[in-house]
């Protein structure tokens, strides 16, 4: 595929021989590869000394870190997770991934006052649950 990620003719035109010859699709060699070496260098960028990430389960382009920091690589930009009053949600689509199932399968340890004191020391952005606003003000003092 060309870089602006469009097919062109001649990409529809080997597609179109692969199906009416029953070949595999030219299509296949593009998505074999999740990052690019560009991506991964990116990450290695934006990294804190000794940070780990790993890909969250069924959605390549997003990372999540064992600081809960939890990125887009393909735009490039961290993304706003959800604190309630006792845990913190990445919102992928329609599925919850909760941080601390998250952490479990990486072998990291889940700690929500760490993870919370890390993104108030950062700056970095999160949203808290509308329902868990109160409770939260009650349990951390403060909201963003």
């Amino acid at each position: 595929m060309a870089k602006n990620k469009y097919i062109t003719d001649e990409e529809i035109h080997e597609i179109e021989c692969a199906i009416y010859n029953n070949l595999p699709s030219p299509l296949l060699q593009d998505v074999s590869e999740v990052y690019s070496d560009t991506d991964k260098e990116w990450i290695k960028t934006i990294l804190k000394e000794d940070e780990k990430y790993n890909h969250i389960p069924d959605w390549d382009s997003y990372i999540i870190t064992d600081l809960g920091r939890f990125v887009n690589v393909k735009h490039r930009r961290q993304l706003k997770p959800t604190f309630t009053s006792n845990t913190v949600i990445a919102q992928l689509g329609d599925r919850r991934n909760h941080y601390s199932q998250l952490f479990e399968e990486f072998g990291w340890e889940y700690d929500l006052k760490e993870i919370l004191a890390m993104y108030k020391k950062e700056g970095w952005p999160f949203q808290v649950a509308n329902t868990y606003r109160k409770k939260f003000k009650e349990n951390f003092g403060f909201l963003p």
